[in-house]
């Protein structure tokens, strides 16, 4: 940190102090033109007996009062000019009066200090997340173009995009991932990682296995991988369907579980849910009108994020919906969902 002062003679006692919390260069006021460090707290111990000092000290608020770099606490040794110093401290993050004890001023340091390395380690969280989601799109977009092209789905890129989704969700909040994939253009690529990374944290929440965590952001990727051959005319309308182009779009559920290979029975589990996450527990859904027991806990946990992805995702026809919106619209749902998978999606969603 920084301390700016008038009296570097007399500041020994503040230094000593303020060492003791983070390492503390000093320099005097009419030398900050000449400091060429990038502190992460700024202390400025400036009098306002003189015009020089009201001008340093503004050039001090212009230098450091943007908190994304160094917050800066203004002290005052004189009550008389408080509301001047306040006046002239705009965007500081605090003024304290001459009177504050100085277990005061400390705790207050120390809360500065906190908040930025916490501010650190979400930029790096985010930077984080940031690389896990193009990981998990460029599989995901590999997976597409090796559909469009008739061959086979490759399930050693699919587990690296697994992995990476269970990562990235793991090592924060599901809100990190949302927040990014919200500004995907393409729909059916943001659809599917909205739907990986909230199938992954809820089975998370829900303390599934490492492995089932794996397994259903995998399936979460591939489950609208049948869109990759759906004509794009329909795909990306802009507005709703007509019921012929409904029955096409439906399509997707069939095609998609005939691209994927049975030979190995992981492989009939991704099939199960390609083709069959649509389907409700009332028998309402399609392709098959399943119902009940028929209809596998895996597939009522993508089911659910299924649909809240869809709801909360941006489309050029209509604006997302808020989580309580959206959440409701589940609820709304009743029989045909599992409600008590319903219960402990709510609950996640809103400790997001």
């Amino acid at each position: 940190m920084l301390l700016i002062t008038d009296r570097p003679s007399e500041a020994h006692h503040l230094h000593k102090t303020l060492s003791q919390i983070q390492n503390c260069a000093v320099i005097a006021w009419h030398q900050v033109a000449t400091y060429l460090g990038a502190p992460s707290i700024v202390i400025c111990d400036i009098g306002f007996g003189s015009q020089a000092s009201i001008e340093l000290f503004r050039d001090a608020v212009s230098r450091y009062s943007d908190d994304a770099k160094a917050p800066l606490l203004c002290l005052t040794r004189d009550d008389a000019h408080f509301s001047d110093m306040q006046r002239h401290a705009d965007g500081a993050a605090m003024v304290l009066r001459p009177e504050t004890p100085q277990a005061t001023l400390v705790e207050i340091v120390k809360s500065i200090v906190r908040r930025k390395q916490v501010r650190a380690g979400d930029a790096e969280l985010h930077r984080f997340v940031r690389r896990s989601i193009g990981e998990a799109d460029t599989v995901l977009v590999g997976l597409f173009e090796d559909a469009r092209r008739g061959h086979q789905v490759s399930l050693s890129n699919l587990e690296r995009g697994g992995r990476a989704i269970v990562a990235a969700v793991g090592r924060s909040r599901i809100r990190a991932w949302l927040d990014v994939v919200w500004h995907y253009d393409d729909i059916t690529y943001q659809h599917c990682l909205l739907v990986a990374g909230l199938t992954a944290a809820f089975s998370f929440n829900l303390g599934l296995s490492l492995n089932k965590q794996h397994f259903l952001s995998q399936a979460a990727l591939l489950h609208d991988i049948g869109k990759a051959r759906i004509p794009l005319k329909i795909l990306n309308k802009p507005g709703k369907l007509t019921g012929a182009e409904m029955d096409v779009m439906r399509g997707h559920t069939t095609i998609g579980a005939e691209m994927i290979s049975s030979r190995r029975a992981v492989d009939r589990q991704f099939r199960e849910i390609v083709r069959s996450h649509h389907e409700y527990l009332d028998g309402t859904g399609y392709p098959d009108g399943l119902r009940g027991e028929q209809i596998s806990n895996f597939m009522r946990v993508i089911t659910i994020c299924d649909i809240y992805g869809a709801l909360i995702e941006r489309r050029s026809y209509k604006e997302p919906l808020p989580a309580g919106k959206a959440l409701a619209e589940l609820v709304a749902m009743g029989p045909k969902l599992d409600g008590g998978l319903v219960k402990a999606f709510h609950r996640m969603i809103l400790d997001a």
